[in-house]
């Protein structure tokens, strides 16, 4: 999320990689819009570029559940679901990528995956 009341004019920092528009790109694009928002001409000199495949890649599912309500009268609105997934691996190996499909996509508002040490002391999975 991004810091709320925080401008990057140089009056509060600035941010690495910041990708606020400079004032004339501002106006670029409010000079576009008052003209109608014309389209371009089209680009022929691109190409999708080719996807790496991972030849030895395994996937990983995790099951599917329904959470439950928990806490107060606000938990039905407002939750964190919070779980383990057991990846069954006997070695370590390198996440270079995933993906969360929620079976009801206007439910989630963040996801937040972490890995857990399964040495460390906590409630059993």
């Amino acid at each position: 999320m991004p810091p709320w009341l925080v401008t990057d004019d140089g009056s509060c920092g600035t941010f690495e990689g910041s990708r606020a528009l400079a004032p004339a790109e501002i106006e670029a694009i409010r000079a576009w819009s008052d003209a109608g928002a014309p389209e371009g001409e089209p680009r022929t000199d691109l190409a999708v570029p080719e996807v790496e495949v991972l030849t030895d890649a395994v996937t990983y599912e995790t099951p599917s559940f329904v959470p439950e309500a928990e806490g107060t009268d606000l938990a039905a609105f407002d939750e964190y679901r919070c779980f383990r997934v057991d990846t069954g691996l006997t070695a370590d190996r390198f996440l270079t990528g995933y993906s969360v499909e929620p079976g009801v996509p206007e439910m989630i508002h963040h996801v937040l995956v972490i890995t857990v040490d399964p040495e460390a002391p906590g409630p059993a999975a």
